[in-house]
């Protein structure tokens, strides 16, 4: 047992500190501030892993009541990576607490929200959607409200595809794709 005021566990430079057991290792702080618990490289990286787990033994990272903010700093493409490397995973990124019915059946990346999904671009930004099946439903857009809004710039794309609320059961359609 360590117990005092302000306690601090130092080794000599090079040397690694370890921390084992053959029971949970549980790390409590009940001090009510921002920085409770503090992971720290002055200069180098920080693994979290988990090795010989089953399914339902998983890395939770929840904040009750709080944010849980991910951010990285690095100048590359690939500056946070989510990644699911095996067959039948899945990713799955939801917002809200009253959400859509999961589609997904392994493999696939999946965007809920209970209500909107906005994807804002700058001015120059391209919203770039590719499919590589070459099958008649290669790219699918269901929206089964009542309007369906497909705009671009400078007349390039226009489709609009919904129903009119002036008659039941009539729909209206716009289409004018113009290509330079």
């Amino acid at each position: 047992q360590i117990s005092g005021a302000t306690t601090d566990i130092t080794t000599a430079s090079g040397e690694d500190l370890t921390l084992s057991t053959n029971a949970s290792l549980q790390l409590t702080s009940t001090e009510g501030v921002a920085d409770g618990i503090v992971l720290t490289s002055t200069n180098g990286g920080i693994d979290i892993t988990t090795t010989g787990s089953a399914a339902g033994e998983d890395i939770d990272i929840s904040a009750g009541g709080s944010s849980l903010n991910l951010s990285a700093s690095e100048a590359a493409s690939d500056a946070i990576v989510i990644n699911s490397s095996v067959n039948n995973g899945g990713v799955q990124i939801s917002a809200g607490d009253n959400l859509a019915t999961s589609q997904v059946d392994g493999n696939d990346i999946q965007l809920r929200a209970e209500d909107d999904v906005f994807i804002p671009l700058n001015t120059g930004g391209q919203l770039s959607i590719l499919a590589g099946d070459p099958t008649v439903d290669m790219v699918v857009i269901n929206a089964s409200g009542s309007n369906s809004t497909i705009t671009s710039g400078a007349d390039g794309l226009f489709v609009i595809f919904g129903q009119d609320t002036g008659s039941a059961g009539s729909i209206n359609a716009a289409v004018n794709i113009n290509a330079a």
